[in-house]
């Protein structure tokens, strides 16, 4: 403002009582046109500012819905809910209001600009340009308000309303004779906020309209979404999809809560279907996925579950730094969302829901000892609520096969990470396999052309019924080896409920084991090269299909580790010591012979896989490498000369190997060091490799540590080989988490609201056993662990 009117303006507000909302006019006309108003109707409040309080309104309610405040309903007034250069492209073009009044007395463009850049806003944060934000859905009953006397105000609410309409089914329109947005009878508009509050509920869209008065033209629209408002059908991202990093919780902390650009938004998506569909979870049908992601159909705990998943693997720089706090802080919300939903509102569960808390338990399996824990909850919660929902069983015929197939794939996805994460002791699988009465899954391209195709079922293995195992896909045949695998854990790591007969018995389960092994490996055509395999999945530029390619090498790669697991010199020794008897060095050198060749060929294979353009970063390959580290250190303490030489090169190459998937997770990292560990203290162990029938026993604190290199939970909990030998040997590998599973399902705390202070923070948020003295980052840490669920 020109300094010789700011005395005159001071004067105008004074003598007022507040400050006019002005466009354009000069003092003299803002004079007489608030002279007017108040004649016309002297029972009338001015309020103005109503631009920043809707504002605030929405984006406080964001804000505590995250944390599972209770809200009863929103009403924002004449909102501002994008920022100018935030705008999304669908609908700038219409977007005119600040063009428009660009010749604005007080505020215009250029003035609006420096007061932006001043204050440090991104146009592109959510919590400033709330219309950004993926979390719209998680709102009670909301009404945006605005007057048809006002040009600018009225053209931002229409197109709002207007996206909001392709956005949401759960939009209505009303009309009634509030005043103009900065003089309105508040009494008048109390009553009825409070009886839209009281008595509506989202309805069918009717029309908008307008109406006016003998006062004032005024016009109010009213817009209630109850859908996530994601990806319009254009494909243009109008709201944006995902927030990145760690909400700040302390002072000094970066604050991550931004929304992903567009451009971000996609490649993430795409990032999930080339590093994580089939690899080996396969929960989606990668078209209707995207289709229902370019219509909002996607709930927010789902969106964040694939995300927290999918940002490990990106390249982009904006997750640079950031991943894990990304990562986690998506993953987190994503919970939140489901206590939310579907405890705290006891909504009915459905198919998003397992896929949602099954990838969040894979992310917390696989994210180190502050996570873990509560993985296993999340795990039995799925699993619980997929046999609720009859999983387990053919769907009806009423469902489209697509979508049958989704459901079929999110059920096996289930089972096979049940499977993987029993490779431990202790930790027998939930889902029985006698409960298993669907089909297996159909090939790629028949679910990709939404065709029905008939497969046989697991039962059909499992009762001795073999078919033929080449007609089916290949993730199916992941879900026969994993059955297998299984078996296999459950007979080699578990030691309770097992069958006695040693090992060279041909009724034990061993011999069972191998035979169903023998059978699949003819039946698989484990003996093809993998280029071979992958051949028929090549497109005309030689580019392998991930979706088709993972499942392959997942399949053999799990049929090597159920080799080495029933041939392990450690485990096998094991096996034969519970049996009360003694075996032939004959047999002893025959079995240790196998696991070593299956070892060379499981390490071999993911070298081969990687040869031929195929991904190869799932983190259970991290647990496969370490098997096969352990079978190749002791036999290379167990051998001597050339052979002793390529043990150690094997050792070398998976190293290589742990080390390169460590980069993306977490606990893959930790067995990188597991296996450091091992290799420094094995020269104590090696006749555990040897064909000696007898071999001298080995103290509690060996055997742990050799129980926590072939333990998959314990590996992936960060318990590497510290248990001493005053451990009791049935506590060391049960649940062992600083974290409350009570934490779950609590509230957040007061210091997660942002109602205390730092200092006060800390106490709030740190881990029993956590030192308060450390520093701000250690500080973070504390608070990311609280929050972990």
């Amino acid at each position: 403002m020109p300094l010789n009117l700011a005395p005159e303006w001071l004067a105008l507000e004074e003598t007022l009582g507040f400050r006019p909302l002005v466009t354009g006019n000069t003092i003299e006309q803002i004079r007489e046109n608030i002279s007017n108003t108040t004649k016309n109707a002297p029972l009338q409040k001015n309020e103005p500012g109503l631009d920043i309080g809707a504002q605030l309104a929405l984006s406080s309610a964001i804000a505590l819905r995250s944390q599972n405040v209770s809200i009863r309903g929103i009403i924002a007034l004449a909102p501002v809910v994008v920022a100018e250069k935030a705008v999304p492209p669908d609908i700038l073009p219409s977007y005119k209001s600040m063009e428009e009044n660009k010749d604005g007395a007080i505020i215009d463009k250029a003035v609006l600009d420096i007061f932006m850049d001043a204050n440090g806003h991104d146009p592109y944060d959510s919590t400033f340009s709330v219309l950004l934000s993926p979390s719209l859905a998680t709102l009670p009953r909301t009404y945006l308000v605005t007057c048809g006397a006002d040009a600018e105000i009225t053209t931002r609410l229409d197109t709002i309303e207007r996206l909001l309409k392709n956005l949401s089914e759960k939009i209505e329109s009303y009309v009634f004779n509030l005043q103009r947005s900065f003089s309105r009878d508040t009494k008048t508009e109390a009553s009825e906020s409070d009886r839209l509050l009281d008595s509506h509920s989202g309805k069918a869209m009717s029309e908008s309209s307008r109406t006016g008065n003998s006062q004032v033209e005024s016009s109010s629209r009213i817009s209630t979404t109850g859908t996530y408002t994601g990806l319009p059908a254009n494909g243009n991202c109008s709201t944006g999809s995902a927030l990145t990093g760690a909400t700040e919780s302390t002072a000094g902390q970066t604050d991550f809560l931004r929304l992903a650009p567009l451009p971000v938004l996609l490649e993430t998506v795409d990032i999930y279907f080339t590093f994580c569909h089939n690899q080996p979870y396969s929960f989606f049908h990668e078209g209707n996925f995207r289709d229902r992601l370019s219509r909002g159909e996607i709930p927010d705990h789902l969106l964040f579950a694939v995300f927290s998943n999918a940002i490990r693997f990106s390249g982009n720089s904006f997750f640079e730094h950031t991943k894990e706090q990304a990562a986690t802080t998506h993953a987190n919300r994503s919970w939140n969302l489901i206590v939310e939903t579907c405890f705290a509102a006891n909504q009915k569960a459905d198919i998003r829901t397992v896929q949602t808390i099954t990838l969040l338990a894979i992310f917390d399996f696989t994210a180190g000892p502050s996570r873990h824990g509560a993985a296993w909850v999340k795990i039995g919660m799925a699993v619980r609520i997929a046999q609720d929902l009859r999983f387990m069983i053919e769907p009806g015929n009423h469902i489209p096969f697509d979508e049958a197939e989704e459901r079929r794939r999110t059920f096996w996805s289930l089972y096979l990470l049940d499977r993987l994460v029993s490779c431990g002791r202790g930790r027998p699988p939930a889902i029985l396999n006698a409960s298993c009465q669907l089909q297996l899954p159909v090939d790629e391209a028949t679910w990709r052309d939404k065709k029905w195709k008939e497969t046989s079922k697991l039962e059909q293995l499992s009762n001795g019924a073999h078919s033929n195992s080449a007609q089916h896909s290949p993730f199916a045949h992941v879900i026969l080896i994993a059955y297998i695998l299984g078996r296999a854990a459950q007979y080699m790591l578990q030691e309770f409920g097992v069958n006695r007969h040693p090992p060279w018995d041909s009724s034990s389960e061993f011999a069972a084991i191998g035979s169903d092994l023998s059978y699949l490996e003819t039946q698989m055509e484990m003996h093809k090269p993998l280029e071979d395999m992958l051949g028929p999945y090549r497109n005309s530029a030689g580019v392998v299909d991930q979706a088709n390619a993972g499942p392959i090498v997942f399949a053999r790669a799990l049929f090597h580790l159920c080799n080495c697991l029933l041939n392990h010199p450690f485990l096998l020794r094991r096996k034969i010591a519970s049996c009360n008897r003694v075996a032939s060095g004959r047999f002893l050198s025959r079995a240790f012979e196998s696991g070593l060749d299956s070892a060379k060929g499981l390490i071999g294979l993911l070298q081969d896989a990687r040869k031929a353009g195929c991904i190869s970063h799932t983190s259970f390959y991290g647990y496969c490498a370490i098997i096969s580290g352990t079978i190749f250190i002791m036999n290379a303490h167990a051998a001597t000369g050339d052979a002793q030489v390529r043990c150690f090169e094997l050792l070398q190459e998976t190293t290589s190997f742990i080390e390169d998937i460590s980069r993306y997770w977490q606990n893959v990292a930790t067995m990188a060091l597991a296996l450091d560990v091992f290799a420094a203290q094995t020269y104590l162990l090696s006749e555990l490799a040897s064909d000696k029938p007898e071999i001298q026993i080995l103290s509690p604190a060996d055997t742990e540590m050799l129980w926590s290199l072939v333990d998959y939970s314990t590996l992936s909990n960060g318990n590497i080989a510290q248990q001493t030998a005053n451990e009791s040997p049935d506590d060391s590998f049960w649940f062992n988490n600083n974290s409350s599973w009570y934490d779950l399902f609590s509230s957040p705390s007061v210091a997660q609201l942002g109602f205390v202070s730092q200092s006060d923070s800390v106490a709030f948020t740190t881990v029993p056993g956590t030192d308060t003295s450390t520093t701000e980052d250690n500080r973070f840490n504390a608070t990311q662990t609280t929050d972990q669920c």
